[in-house]
């Protein structure tokens, strides 16, 4: 329903762009989201009318982007249906450094833990098993040492002891 009301307004404004975010879209049913409207979201059938299960008509007008977030080490890509994931471009958006000290001087860590745990994240970023990365996420709460402690203890641990269970 939110995808066909997007596109009715969207053809309603030509000028302007409609935008559909999917957040992690590995992890969704592709058949429940765009339904009939699969096959049209490729560029090339933008604007053909087709039907809908439930005998509604649409078209995908040209000014409605879709946009869609997908963790690569999530299970449910292996599963991903390679249709859907052909109609999308794929940008790598990797963990960065600088985005990982900022939000750590932001919740107050002092300069030097901010500088170790910097530098342990670049070093797992070289690690040459890719299952070891991990993302600037995980520190997204840490405030001091005891929440640096709790991450460790209660969830980086056990990432590293599975992501090199074979190693």
């Amino acid at each position: 329903k939110h995808f066909r009301r997007l596109c009715e307004d969207a053809s309603l404004q030509p000028d302007k762009l409609h935008v559909l975010v999917v957040d992690e879209i590995s992890r969704c049913d592709a058949a429940r989201v765009f339904g009939e409207a699969l096959t049209y979201l490729e560029t090339s059938k933008r604007g053909m009318p087709f039907f809908t299960s439930s005998g509604t008509e649409m078209s995908i007008p040209p000014n409605v982007v879709i946009l869609a977030t997908m963790n690569p080490w999530d299970r449910g890509v292996d599963d991903m249906d390679i249709a859907l994931e052909r109609r999308f471009a794929h940008l790598e958006m990797l963990p960065r450094s600088d985005t990982l000290r900022q939000m750590l001087s932001n919740n107050s860590l002092s300069v030097e833990r901010v500088d170790g745990v910097v530098k342990f994240f670049e070093a797992v970023q070289r690690l040459q098993n890719p299952m070891c990365h991990i993302g600037h996420a995980y520190f997204y709460y840490v405030k001091d040492d005891a929440g640096l402690e709790r991450l460790w203890k209660l969830q980086l641990k056990y990432h590293f002891s599975r992501a090199c269970r074979q190693d």
